[in-house]
This record gives C-alpha cells, structure tokens and sequence, in this order.
C-alpha cells in the first residue's frame, strides 16, 4: 500500500523540508516503509506462529536490501554487518518505545528483546555475513539410519 498510494515521495518531500538531503531522506523514507512492511519480523513484535521459522524472510526486500547494504562478492552475497545490525535497531524501536512508555517497565521484557536482537546479529554472524546462509540455514543433521548389517540379530 506504501508505493501504491506513493507515500515514498511524500515522506522524502516532507523530510527533505526538515533538513534531509539526497540519499539521506531517500534511505530514511525507505527505513519507514520497510519497518511499516515488516513490523510483524521485527525484534519485540509478538510472534505469529505462521512465520516462527521465517524471521530472515524480509531480508528479500529490496528497500531493506539497500538499508543493509547486500553486494555480491565472487558471486555470493553478502550483507553489511553494520548496516544489518542498524536496520534491526531501528526495527526495534516500536517495542523500545511501547516499554519506555509503559508506566512500569518491565526489565525481563527489555531482556527478551536484547535476546532476540543478539540472537540476529549472531546468526548473521554465523553466516559470515552471507545472505544466502541467513535466508536457508543449514538444517541440523538428522540422525543417520545404520544400514541392515549394522543391526545385531536378536
């Protein structure tokens, strides 16, 4: 609905009227539509159960590919650690302002959230950076079925 309507162009208008210029307002009204786009992966946001295993898949966007800096390199492709671990910041900000709003906030709450963006920058970690590798984890190893002779007769 963002592009339909072309709220792009006016959100670069007005915050070019607030000072941003050139790539600047172009990356921060993409950093509005991707986190409007994908609120439901962000750190903090409760988890529906459709998409548990799917929490790398708006690394598929082409507006939070360009904020996280993706570019091949011998024909793999990799993201920017520090633009990645940004972005995610930036995703959690929705859940860091309901907790600094809450009259009591809740510090296990906070923790949760900590938790989660460490767990995303580890597996990007883990992955070498590699999208590829943060889009299809490689799935734990089954345990291996021994051939017929390896069982002992009975």
């Amino acid at each position: 609905m963002f592009d339909s309507i072309n709220l792009r162009e006016s959100i670069g208008d007005a915050l070019q009227a607030l000072g941003l210029q050139g790539e600047v307002r172009w990356r921060a009204a993409a950093r509005i539509r991707a986190l409007l786009a994908h609120s439901s992966w962000a750190p903090g946001a409760e988890v529906d159960a459709r998409r548990k295993n799917d929490e790398m898949s708006w690394l598929h966007d082409p507006d939070v590919a360009w904020l996280i800096g993706v570019h091949e390199h011998e024909g793999e492709r990799y993201l920017v650690k520090e633009a990645f671990e940004q972005t995610l910041w930036w995703a959690s900000l929705r859940r860091l302002t309901e907790l600094a709003g809450s009259r009591e906030p809740d510090p296990e709450q906070l923790h949760a959230l900590e938790d989660q963006l460490s767990d995303r920058f580890e597996a990007a970690r883990r992955a070498g950076y590699r999208v590829g590798v943060l889009l299809n984890p490689p799935r734990a190893a089954q345990p291996r079925t021994p051939p017929l002779q390896d069982f002992k007769k009975v």
